[in-house]
């Protein structure tokens, strides 16, 4: 039961570092995208 316990925490933090990564890329592509706005923004 224990060593359940523990694979199930385990399974948890794996997933929640799985969407902070996910995340951390979003948000990269994000600035990105913004970047590319601003840029088409000050030609016009």
């Amino acid at each position: 039961m224990l060593a359940f316990k523990s694979n199930v925490n385990l399974l948890i933090l794996d997933s929640k570092e799985i969407s902070l990564k996910l995340i951390g890329r979003i948000m990269s592509k994000l600035k990105i995208f913004l970047a590319s706005i601003n840029k088409l923004i000050w030609k016009l």
